[in-house]
């Protein structure tokens, strides 16, 4: 019989209701990059995607996921807009 780690099980459900009761909750977190920086776009405690600056046209990009760095989902010239564009799709 496998025995089961309370305090990790009870930290799960806690992580768990967090996120929950947070939801909706947007906040952008500044990142340097090598050659750049990106924005970490986080949605309660989960981070759901980053936003980075096309170097060529000036553009704003949101990517899904937080290890995504291939496939822009939205591009915007105005930063803003971005975010107002990423929040509104979680609503």
């Amino acid at each position: 019989m496998k025995k089961v780690d309370k305090s990790a099980s009870d930290r799960r459900l806690r992580i768990r209701a967090l996120a929950v009761a947070t939801r909706g909750q947007f906040s952008y977190k500044e990142k340097d990059l090598l050659g750049g920086w990106k924005i970490e776009v986080i949605n309660g405690i989960v981070h759901i995607g980053n936003i980075r600056k096309n170097p060529n046209s000036g553009a704003f990009q949101y990517y899904h996921g937080p290890n995504n760095i291939l496939n822009y989902a939205y591009e915007e010239m105005n930063l803003d807009t971005l975010k107002q564009r990423i929040e509104s799709e979680y609503k």
